[in-house]
């Protein structure tokens, strides 16, 4: 029996992002669903969502996509919003990780090589790949959509304290 790809569909303001990595149809802030072939979406608004804290404010993650939220048990979606100094000492993780930059700039270093990264790119790091992530301390804040193709590594993020979304 051959095997359906699904996709996800995802739209935060005028970004959408179409990935087929989470093994289930997920529409988050989108009005329609494409793959016909799907079991019932999970649609999830940001609202919903608990912002953690971590470095003493200076980062923000807020889980979009896990098993917990939706039952998504093949990879994950997280936005972070990173404030300039703040960053990702060196790690790896069990799967890939996507990031695409939404506003801001970050320096990572993958392995032994840096890249910087604005708004508008897209950066895959292998699975086990070494690396950092820092926003410099002259620029703006950064805001990444981060997509972990192993789930897991996400839940990390809920060792901080639980913030109301800005502006509230």
């Amino acid at each position: 029996m051959p095997r359906t790809q699904r996709s996800l569909i995802l739209t935060i303001g005028p970004l959408m992002v179409l990935s087929a990595a989470l093994g289930a149809t997920v529409a988050l802030g989108a009005r329609q669903v494409l793959a016909a072939d799907a079991p019932a979406a999970v649609v999830l608004s940001t609202v919903d969502q608990p912002i953690y804290a971590l470095q003493d404010g200076k980062l923000r993650a807020q889980i979009l996509l896990d098993e917990a939220s939706s039952g998504a048990t093949a990879a994950s979606m997280t936005r972070l919003v990173a404030q300039p100094g703040a960053g990702a000492p060196e790690h790896t993780h069990d799967g890939d990780e996507l990031v695409y930059v939404l506003h801001g700039r970050a320096v990572t270093t993958v392995g032994q090589t840096t890249h910087e990264l604005t708004q508008g790119m897209a950066m895959r790091i292998p699975k086990g790949a070494h690396h950092t992530l820092t926003v410099p301390e002259q620029d703006s804040p950064l805001e990444v959509l981060v997509i972990y193709a192993t789930p897991g590594a996400e839940q990390r993020f809920k060792a901080g304290t639980v913030v109301p979304p800005e502006g509230s």
